[in-house]
């Protein structure tokens, strides 16, 4: 379905605008222009949750180190274990993909 919108231009988009008239291409442009911009913004939705994973998974292993330094955690079967829960709690797939489809 077509839609007609009525906006007002910045000088710099009525500048753009101007070029893409003469080609008598400036609705198709301003469509395009709509929706990749759209399209951004939900990548960047999507990369922002993607580094909050990120981070809060590498703060885990760095909590983990620091206390493997401070040898609250000697045993190494403990250490596994607690590797093992990091991954559990911030898995390396699932979310990271998700966030990419849905956005």
């Amino acid at each position: 379905m077509r839609g007609t919108i009525s906006a007002t231009l910045t000088p710099e988009a009525y500048t753009v605008y101007e070029i893409h008239a003469k080609k008598r291409a400036a609705s198709e442009f301003i469509s395009r222009a709509m929706v990749e911009s759209e399209a951004r913004e939900n990548l960047l939705k999507a990369l922002s949750i993607q580094r909050d994973i990120y981070r809060a998974r590498s703060g885990a292993f760095k909590r983990l180190a620091e206390e493997i330094d401070a040898n609250i955690y000697q045993d190494p079967k403990v250490i596994m274990k607690q590797i093992n829960r990091i991954f559990k709690k911030h898995p390396f797939y699932g979310e990271e993909q998700s966030t990419l489809e849905e956005f």
